[in-house]
């Protein structure tokens, strides 16, 4: 019977530590799925970033031959 009692209240302890594993468990995956999902759409961002950065560069170094071609354009005229 005393056995029994100490099987039942150890029993019953597991099936609490159990239940609060699971909830954490339960969080730190829903926690890691948003953090998937919010790194996934920083790293989009960061390549449009890389892209504009990208032609904003083009777009400089056309515009400086171009100053380029005038200045030697004045200077022989």
């Amino acid at each position: 019977m005393v056995i029994g009692c100490w099987l039942l209240v150890v029993g019953y302890w597991s099936l609490v530590i159990g239940h609060w594993l699971l909830v954490i468990g339960y969080w730190s995956l829903v926690i890691g799925y948003w953090s998937l999902v919010i790194g996934h759409w920083l790293l989009v961002i960061d390549y449009w970033l890389l892209v504009i950065d990208y032609w904003l560069l083009i777009i400089e170094v056309t515009n400086d031959k171009q100053q380029t071609t005038n200045n030697k354009r004045q200077t022989t005229n």
